[in-house]
Parts: C-alpha cells; sequence; structure tokens
C-alpha cells in the first residue's frame, strides 16, 4: 500500500515518503470525503515553509510542505512530526 494513500473515513492516519526517503511525519485527518494522495516534502533549513506548510519543534527545526489531492471537510488534525538523533 502506498504510504500516501490518503483513504475516505474518520481520523484517517498517513504517513508519507518525504523526499529525503523517510517517514518522519505522520498526518491525521478528520474526515476525509474522497481518497487522495498526500505528500510531504522536507525544506532547506531557513527557508521557512509555504501556505500549508509547518515547521516541527525540534532544534534546529525542521521545515515540511504539505500537499494532498484528498478532499477533507475539517481541518487538518493532529501530526506528528520524529527524528532520530544520532548516536556518538
Amino acid at each position: 500500500m502506498d504510504p500516501g494513500l490518503t483513504i475516505v473515513g474518520p481520523n484517517v492516519v498517513v504517513a508519507p515518503v518525504d523526499n529525503a526517503g523517510r517517514t518522519d511525519v505522520a498526518l491525521t485527518f478528520a474526515d476525509v470525503g474522497t481518497p487522495g494522495i498526500t505528500s510531504v516534502t522536507r525544506l532547506e533549513s531557513g527557508a521557512g515553509f509555504p501556505d500549508g506548510g509547518f515547521s516541527s519543534l525540534t532544534n534546529p527545526p525542521l521545515y515540511y510542505d504539505v500537499e494532498t489531492t484528498a478532499v477533507f471537510s475539517s481541518a487538518l488534525g493532529p501530526w506528528c512530526a520524529s527524528r532520530s538523533t544520532p548516536q556518538s
């Protein structure tokens, strides 16, 4: 199954693969009426984010642009961004 596939239903969780090949971001759609594809693009540090984007709460922050072809009737719900910390 495509990890960016956004199916119809309530509380749909999607964890698309970003342009770095990672699935650090999980998005929750409160109510999806028409299925579609959701994508996440990690932006360069300090680039800021466009409409529809967000930054993580990490230090330094990570910036993402989120796009979807799914039709949803409620606001995009909780999202989670995680990042592995290299061990020395």
